[in-house]
C-alpha cells in the first residue's frame, strides 16, 4: 500500500526557498536538493514508518527523514487512518533542534 503525500503550504515555502537557493548557489549540482526530496516523497508513501519520531509539538506522531547529500532534514505527520502522510517541515539539519527533549 502507497500512502498519499502532502506537502503543508508552510514545508511548500521551505522548499521554494532551499530549492532557489540551492540552484544558485551549488552549481556543480543546482537539481540535488530537489532529487533527494523526491526520492524521499517516493521512500516516506511506500513506507511511511521509514523515519524516526521526531519531537514537534505541533505533530506528536512526527517522524524525519534526512536527505543524506544536502543534509535536509524532511518532518512529516502520518495518518496512518487516512492513509496519508504530511510533509510539515523542510529544514537543514544543522539548525537547532525544533523542540528540546523534555527532562524528567
Amino acid at each position: 500500500m502507497t500512502f498519499r503525500v502532502e506537502i503543508a503550504p508552510d514545508a511548500m515555502a521551505e522548499v521554494v526557498s532551499i530549492a532557489g537557493w540551492w540552484r544558485k548557489n551549488r552549481p556543480a549540482a543546482p537539481r540535488l536538493f530537489l532529487q533527494e526530496l523526491d526520492a524521499a516523497v517516493v521512500a516516506i508513501a511506500e513506507r511511511p514508518e521509514i523515519g524516526p519520531r521526531a519531537r514537534l509539538r505541533r505533530y506528536p506522531e512526527a517522524r524525519s527523514y534526512v536527505l543524506q547529500r544536502s543534509r535536509y532534514v524532511v518532518l512529516y505527520s502520518v495518518d496512518v487512518n487516512a492513509e496519508r502522510v504530511i510533509v510539515v517541515r523542510v529544514r537543514h539539519g544543522r539548525r537547532r533542534p525544533l523542540a528540546r527533549p523534555r527532562r524528567r
